[in-house]
């Protein structure tokens, strides 16, 4: 009895800290929500979507055509752009309930699948998953902050949504092999899966890559088990068949005569290893993260039971987890040529890492534990001492006020979201208002220059600016500009 009292209060301890870094962690990108603006392409893709027949299926179709003959192969992420932008009927005020349901999405099919990873390791449940899940999502949204993933309606359909229906693909193939699924079940799962696979590999060439992998190390893993091989086959041909569809668009190639220099595949791959050192660097020398692995590592140490299976040596997992960030990362290299990640690139190779480091590290306690090697409670005590003093000497480099969720909370806060949204707003209610053609509307400079943890609108003072034009469209305008003040008067 007085064991599971005690287990019990463990239990309630660890969920008490779950909850506090998810509050501090997750919440103020809830809360951020509500200061959301309309951004560049939102604008242009709702422009699309009217003129190119409506929020119907021929309208969705004939975007994804335009896009993927002119543009790029992404038809997944174009078809959401147009069938779920509710730019042309409820206003820029619907981005912001997208938005909401694109992180709650993302909290919950992260939350299944890492709780799918902890099933692996974790016999023991004296520790509730929802500490090693609390963990990895606070450090998936705080790498940096990730604007552009989940504050932005365009970078959600292009990059978050596919990520996240290609996941649950992998979740539903996973509950295949684990489970003993009735026939009908299976079914279900297995059809989920194909048609998750399927979409995914129609987002950003970023996912395509990765998902495309993590599918075919899947077929691996049936073969080892030697369950389900045929259906893990099948799953991975329909992922490798988006994918072809994809990278063969002709608006690929149009965009990157237009756009970008063509390199060579020995280049490409030589930017792809930049890029992904460059990330590492960033996430071990600029941010907090490695406090956060740290913790899991101890905890780990505490509870995992070890687990007698070759594939989850720390060489095999290491090496499949740094495949899969260079997987991900070189159609951006090839396309773009240059090993310079957009913000929602980084963002993403931000999110594969923090969960491969996370498996990784599992990996390596599980080894060393099979091998015999356990650190005592005084050894982890150490450590703990090691990392609070070393953190007071980090906080000299990396100030707390870096840390993303941090960023937002100060912000909301201080009022400078509100203003800053209240500003912009005003500036397209006049532009909606006026009965002019050509409009020019004055903003103060602090709001033209910001940089907060919301996306920019991307107006400016060029009455030829590609943003300027899509807003002009949107709204019925001839043409669009902001006059930059230093000051404006306030007639109060």
């Amino acid at each position: 009895m007085y064991q599971f009292e005690k287990n019990l209060n463990s239990r309630h301890k660890y969920i008490i800290i779950s909850a506090f870094l998810l509050i501090i962690g997750i919440v103020p990108y809830v809360i951020t929500l509500i200061y959301v603006l309309p951004v560049a392409d939102d604008f242009c893709y709702a422009n699309d979507i009217v003129q190119l027949g409506g929020y119907n299926l021929s309208g969705i179709f004939n975007m994804v055509k335009r896009y993927y003959q002119n543009w790029q192969g992404v038809y997944f992420g174009i078809a959401l752009g147009g069938a779920i932008n509710p730019m042309c009927s409820i206003g820029a005020s619907g981005i912001k309930i997208v938005l909401l349901c694109v992180i709650v999405l993302s909290i919950c099919i992260i939350s299944i699948f890492i709780n799918q990873l902890c099933l692996v390791f974790y016999s023991n449940r004296e520790v509730p998953v929802i500490f090693f899940i609390s963990l990895v999502l606070v450090g998936c949204f705080n790498t940096s902050v990730a604007k552009e993933l989940f504050l932005w309606f365009v970078g959600a359909c292009g990059y978050t949504i596919p990520f996240l229906t290609g996941i649950f693909g992998v979740i539903c193939l996973i509950a295949v092999v684990q489970k003993n699924y009735s026939r009908k079940k299976e079914k279900i799962c297995l059809l989920f899966a194909i048609s998750s696979g399927f979409l995914a590999s129609g987002g950003a060439l970023q996912i395509t890559g990765c998902i495309c992998w993590m599918y075919l190390l899947l077929v691996g893993w049936s073969i080892f088990k030697k369950k389900k091989i045929k259906a893990m086959l099948f799953a991975f041909m329909s992922t490798f068949l988006g994918a072809i569809i994809n990278v063969v668009a002709p608006g690929n190639y149009v965009r990157q005569s237009t756009s970008y220099e063509k390199i060579s595949i020995i280049k490409a791959l030589y930017y792809t290893l930049i890029a992904v050192i460059s990330e590492l660097k960033y996430i071990f020398s600029q941010t907090y993260i490695p406090w956060l692995l740290l913790l899991l590592f101890v905890v780990a140490c505490i509870f995992l039971k070890p687990v007698n299976e070759k594939i989850w040596h720390p060489i095999i997992v290491g090496g499949v987890v740094l495949i899969s960030w260079l997987i991900s990362t070189f159609p951006v290299c090839y396309g773009y040529a240059d090993s310079a990640l957009a913000e929602r690139g980084c963002e993403l190779l931000d999110i594969y890492i923090i969960i491969g480091l996370f498996l990784f590290i599992n990996s390596v306690v599980n080894w060393t534990k099979l091998k015999g090697i356990t650190l005592s409670k005084e050894a982890i005590l150490i450590m703990g001492i090691f990392a609070v003093i070393n953190m007071g000497y980090s906080q000299n480099i990396i100030p707390i006020s870096k840390i993303p969720s941090i960023q937002c909370w100060q912000q909301i806060f201080s009022g400078e979201l509100k203003r800053y949204h209240d500003e912009w707003i005003e500036v397209f209610n006049t532009i909606e208002r006026s009965e002019d053609d050509i409009v020019e509307v004055p903003v103060s400079r602090w709001a033209y220059e910001a940089d907060l943890v919301i996306m920019r609108p991307g107006m400016s003072e060029n009455f030829e600016n590609w943003v300027n034009n899509g807003i002009a469209t949107y709204y019925g305008k001839e043409k669009v500009r902001v006059i930059v003040e230093d000051e404006i008067e306030n007639d109060e």
